[in-house]
C-alpha cells in the first residue's frame, strides 16, 4: 500500500503535466494502476509492456515520439540506464 504522502505527490505530478505517457506492465496490477491514474488525469497515452517488464531504448523512443512532458512507470521492475539517457523529461516510477 502506498502511503498517503506519496499518493499526494503522484497527484501533484499528474496535475502538473499536460501530455503524460503511462508505461505499465500488462498484468492486472499494472493495468489497474494505469486505469486509476488515467481516470484521475483524463488524458495521456498508455503503453502496456508485455513479456519481460523492462524499459529500454525501444520504449525511450516511444516516449520521444509521443512528445510526452512526463513519464509514469507503473508496476515495472527494471529500467535500463539507456532509457534514462534518452528520455529528457521527468520519470515518475511507481512500483
Amino acid at each position: 500500500m502506498i502511503p498517503k504522502k506519496q499518493i499526494q505527490q503522484i497527484k501533484e505530478e499528474l496535475d502538473n503535466c499536460k501530455k503524460p505517457i503511462f508505461l505499465f506492465h500488462d498484468d492486472p496490477d499494472g493495468l489497474a494502476s494505469f486505469l486509476l491514474l488515467y481516470r484521475y488525469k483524463g488524458e495521456g497515452k498508455g503503453i502496456p509492456i508485455k513479456a519481460a517488464p523492462r524499459l529500454n531504448l525501444f520504449f525511450a523512443k516511444k516516449v520521444n515520439e509521443y512528445n510526452a512532458d512526463k513519464v509514469f512507470v507503473l508496476d515495472i521492475a527494471d529500467i535500463e540506464p539507456s532509457f534514462y539517457d534518452n528520455v529528457k523529461v521527468p520519470v515518475i516510477w511507481v512500483d
